[in-house]
Formats: C-alpha cells, sequence, structure tokens
C-alpha cells in the first residue's frame, strides 16, 4: 500500500509539472472567476505531493472517521481529498490515470460534504473546460423529461462557464442545477449564453 502510494503521488508532481506549461492561459481564463482561489489550490497540491510520508495519508479520527488528507482510486482516476469527521471539506484534486501521467481533470472544494466549486479540465491541453460556482439550495421540483418522477429535485444552484478546449475562448454561460453525483445529474434552466469565436452571443432559454 505504501508503495502505491508512493507512486501515485510520484504520478501526480509529474502531471503537475505538465501542467504548469498551461498555467499561464489557465490563470488568464480564472482570473475573472473567483468560484475558488486557485492559487491557493495549487500550493495546497504542491505541500500534498512532497508528503512522502505514507503514514500521513488515510488516517481516521477517533470516532473511525476520515481525517485529514485521503488518496483514494479506482480504475479510471485518483484523487487528492480532504476530510474533517469524515465529510469532504476543502479542496479535492482528482487525476485521470486511465493514461500516464496522470492528467488533471477535476479541481473541486467541498464544505460540509457539499460540492461548492467545480473546475474541469481537457487532459489533453490541459487548459479548464469549464468552472461552476455555488449558488444556493434548491428545494424545488423540476419536470425531468428522463424520469417519471413528479418530485424530482436536483439541490443545488450552479453558475457555470464553458470553454474550448483548445483555445480557451468561452463558449457559454448560465445557471444549472446539481445533484450529489453532479457528472451525470445537471440540468441546464433559465437564460444560457452561447458564443462563437468572435464572441457573438445567442441566448436560448431552457425555462424554469
Amino acid at each position: 500500500m505504501k508503495k502505491r502510494i508512493i507512486f501515485a503521488v510520484m504520478g501526480i508532481l509529474l502531471s503537475a509539472i505538465i501542467f504548469s506549461f498551461t498555467k499561464e492561459k489557465t490563470d488568464d481564463i480564472l482570473q475573472d472567476h473567483c468560484c475558488l482561489d486557485f492559487k491557493e489550490a495549487l500550493d495546497k497540491l504542491d505541500k500534498i505531493g512532497i508528503i512522502f510520508d505514507c503514514e500521513k495519508f488515510n488516517l481516521v479520527n477517533s470516532a473511525g472517521m476520515k481525517h485529514g488528507i485521503w488518496l483514494e482510486e479506482n480504475q479510471s482516476y485518483i484523487s487528492l481529498s480532504n476530510y474533517k469527521s469524515g465529510m469532504k471539506d476543502g479542496i479535492e484534486v482528482v487525476f485521470n490515470q486511465s493514461a500516464l501521467p496522470a492528467r488533471l481533470v477535476y479541481l473541486l472544494e467541498y464544505t460540509n460534504d457539499s460540492i461548492r466549486s467545480i473546475i474541469s479540465f481537457d487532459t489533453k491541453t490541459g487548459l479548464p473546460t469549464g468552472i461552476s460556482q455555488f449558488i444556493r439550495e434548491n428545494n424545488n421540483p423540476i419536470i425531468h423529461p428522463e424520469t417519471t418522477d413528479s418530485d424530482y429535485t436536483l439541490p443545488f444552484l450552479f453558475y457555470s462557464k464553458y470553454y474550448d478546449r483548445n483555445s480557451g475562448h468561452i463558449e457559454s454561460e448560465g445557471h444549472e442545477l446539481l445533484g450529489d453525483d453532479w457528472e451525470i445529474d445537471n440540468w441546464m434552466i433559465g437564460e444560457w449564453k452561447f458564443y462563437d469565436e468572435e464572441g457573438a452571443i445567442e441566448i436560448r432559454d431552457y425555462g424554469l
């Protein structure tokens, strides 16, 4: 287990080095979007990366709940998360490990186990492809075309911006509802702005 953690951290460090080559353009994109302190997140990633003492990972508190930095992985992803008494709280970095070196996929921020900020990255260019910021909780049910449940509710309202994975120019922005499994449960609502490469805007209304 210790060797796996060391190799995982080394892979993340290599990915962070590769990511640094696109950081200047990334900073330009993120400059006007305060969904989280991006520099603080990268600094935290650097601090995590130099902790090679494996005893500092994957600890539990006196109640047996996850606490501190946890490294977890499955067939596709490896993540470094901050836990407080069993709940995600703070920054989480998620890497795609289906190819080497591992590539940054998500930079997330949690408060009391609830997602609050999401930055997604293209694994080839390293540029942000989406930035989503929590607005408020949502208790209003929606009529979802893929379910017969008349009381279907997505609990979180976010404001999101999406970017071209190659050029970095903004493609669209607007409100969306997200569920706990936000990669799958997401629903565009209200007016969205769509931009072409020249910056011309098209407005689309998704209701609600």
